[in-house]
């Protein structure tokens, strides 16, 4: 959450020094993020269900992932899933 705040702060501060007409830069504002705020939208509810496994089936997959992780398979793959996430740079994306 905190990652996302920091670039829409940079995003909407960019967008209203680009122009006078608030409304203008808001819908700017707005065209420049729907797309990434709801794909880590989208993520964060598909990673909802890692935290909440119950039935055995879930919990047959959470210990396939624990033995993935053992063999280092698992850490390159969340490293890889984070780089949609950290990976950003707002700054060159919106210059």
């Amino acid at each position: 959450g905190a990652a996302m705040a920091i670039e829409d702060s940079y995003v909407l501060a960019t967008c209203l020094s680009k122009t006078l007409n608030t409304q203008q830069a808001l819908q700017q504002y707005q065209d420049l993020r729907i797309k990434r705020t709801t794909d880590i939208q989208r993520g964060a509810a598909e990673n909802a269900g890692l935290y909440h496994m119950s039935t055995p089936i879930e919990r047959s997959k959470l210990s396939v992932l624990i033995g993935l992780n053992h063999l280092g398979v698992s850490a390159t793959l969340a490293s890889k899933k984070l780089d949609t996430i950290y990976g950003v740079n707002v700054v060159e994306r919106n210059a």
